[in-house]
């Protein structure tokens, strides 16, 4: 069934009250964390979950790179404010969120059916490639840090990614 032949949805799904909970009214920033590690699978996990958000033309600009180690989270608290320097050391697990202005170079392998043609199209729009990166990657960072904070709060860092460095 191709996505023209369904039925049109009359019906949006509702957020259940611990959903809502747990991503709007209740979600705060976590000060303290447990000195428990957060494994690899617990983050490919939760980036498994946030890497399905959408984008446009499914351009999947953003790019996490997770810190565990004290000399990865040393080499960021340096650009950091100074009232976040303690508890992002003290984070078993700190997730770095940016975005890829070259994002168009993956087209052919994100969107197969028209990756060559879009890749194409934005080779030569800088501007236009920041602006969508910068605006996916906003969009993606509540879906990327919220399925972290859900299982985590309270307990470790939580924010998935593509890659783990020390």
């Amino acid at each position: 069934m191709s996505t023209t032949d369904r039925e049109p949805r009359t019906r949006l799904d509702v957020l259940d009250e611990a959903g809502r909970k747990t991503l709007f009214t209740e979600a705060r920033t976590a000060n303290t964390f447990a000195a428990t590690a957060v494994v690899d699978d617990e983050l490919a996990a939760i980036w498994e979950m946030a890497r399905w958000s959408p984008s446009a033309a499914n351009g999947q600009p953003l790019r996490v790179l997770f810190l565990r180690t004290r000399a990865g989270k040393e080499r960021l608290v340096r650009h950091l404010d100074e009232g976040n320097r303690a508890k992002t050391l003290s984070a078993p697990a700190v997730a770095i969120l940016a975005y890829d202005v070259d994002f168009h170079d993956q087209m052919p392998t994100v969107f197969p059916a028209r990756g060559e043609r879009l890749r194409a199209a934005f080779a030569d729009q800088i501007e236009k490639r920041e602006s969508i990166a910068g605006r996916d990657a906003l969009r993606w960072s509540p879906l990327t840090v919220h399925p972290g904070r859900r299982q985590y709060r309270g307990q470790r860092a939580g924010a998935p990614g593509g890659g783990v460095v020390g």
